[in-house]
């Protein structure tokens, strides 16, 4: 039971870091909005690092939430 409310908690923080990271710029034809994409600040480096992480443990709960039914 504890298992599925991790792995509900997991997605739904996935899905919101999701959302704050992804730019809501919508002009990106200029080269010079281009390169602002590719420039990354450390926070969005930790926040995608934590996403990577969330999401292995989102597939590690998975597959005990499978192997317990």
């Amino acid at each position: 039971m504890i298992s599925k409310f991790f792995w509900y908690l997991c997605s739904l923080t996935i899905i919101l870091l999701i959302l704050i990271t992804v730019p809501s710029k919508n002009n990106t034809g200029s080269s010079a909005n281009q390169s602002e994409l590719l420039n990354i600040s450390s926070s969005q480096v930790f926040i995608k690092k934590l996403i990577s992480l969330l999401v292995i443990l989102f597939l590690v709960l998975s597959v005990i939430l499978l192997i317990k039914l």
